[in-house]
């Protein structure tokens, strides 16, 4: 699982899919059921992006084929209470 709170400044295009860190935006959505998404998960050249629930509810099965998570679920909830 990816350390939030460790991440290095890194050039997003300079990286592999598989190993890039972008910060997600209002306008991600979930891929099963469009609510904003708050966790990456991704794999070489794959990613899906999922909501807190389904991304909780897919983490077992996506880290057993290697997949990488990005959860960024507690930026995006402070980020709420200022809007």
């Amino acid at each position: 699982m990816l350390d939030m709170s460790s991440r290095e400044e890194i050039e997003y295009d300079q990286l592999p899919l598989g190993e890039k860190y972008r910060e997600l935006v209002k306008a991600d959505r979930c891929d099963r059921c469009g609510a904003r998404a708050m966790i990456r998960a991704h794999k070489q050249t794959f990613e899906l992006l999922f909501c807190r629930h389904h991304g909780y509810e897919h983490f077992d099965a996506l880290t057993d084929q290697g997949f990488m998570f990005q959860d960024e679920s507690s930026r995006i909830l402070d980020d709420s209470d200022e809007e």
